[in-house]
């Protein structure tokens, strides 16, 4: 018992954050903004990801200003 409770003290939790580009999945800053999300998964040995939605998959760009606003999206590039 006290080895299963020392284990998962020890087991480091990861969280996902959202992220959006109003481009579409082509464009340069799509693009950058999915590198940037591969880099962070990977520095973070995969403790950080950043799910990544490009165009209006989550609204237009004033609908995901507005998501950002009220914490529904972490990160928006527009």
């Amino acid at each position: 018992m006290m080895l299963a409770l020392t284990s998962c003290g020890k087991k480091e939790d990861s969280i996902t954050y959202i992220m959006s580009d109003v481009q579409d999945g082509n464009h340069p800053t799509a693009i950058a903004c999915d590198n940037f999300a591969k880099m962070v998964y990977k520095e973070t040995n995969g403790r950080v990801n950043i799910e990544v939605y490009h165009g209006d998959a989550l609204g237009s760009e004033a609908d995901q200003l507005k998501q950002v606003a009220v914490g529904d999206i972490d990160f928006a590039r527009v």
